[in-house]
């Protein structure tokens, strides 16, 4: 059986990433591993095993952004808008609804330019 333990998010500037995503997505910093050549925070919801993990390398190298996109799930898109928009990220696609498939999204870049999107489920 294989299933996604995490994600690891390469960033610049790891405590502004790290106050991001504790205020945006409310993950808690739980642990941190410090390498010869990098930084990581390991950040987690509250409730729940899986999280990310953002690591900065001593080098200060990152993949362009664009890389991956983060995906999160959430009841209320306005108010994920609205954490995102005041911790310093911004919003590329606001939210739409399409009613054939039961959802609404929205798309946005992180400080670091990151692309997140946030997908809230209309039905079961």
């Amino acid at each position: 059986m294989t299933f996604l333990a995490m994600t690891k998010i390469i960033v610049t500037d790891l405590e502004r990433s790290e106050t991001f995503y504790r205020t945006v997505c409310g993950f808690d910093q739980v642990d941190w591993i410090d390498g010869p050549n990098f930084r990581e925070a390991i950040m987690r919801p509250f409730d729940q095993g899986k999280g990310a993990s953002l690591v900065l390398y001593a080098d200060g190298s990152t993949p362009p952004p664009g890389e991956a996109v983060l995906v999160f799930e959430t009841v209320d898109i306005d108010a994920f808008s609205t954490r995102l928009v005041e911790a310093g990220g911004e919003v590329t696609h606001p939210a739409q609804t399409i009613p054939e498939l039961g959802l609404t999204f929205a798309m946005y870049r992180d400080p670091e330019g990151h692309v997140i999107e946030a997908v809230s489920r209309t039905r079961d």
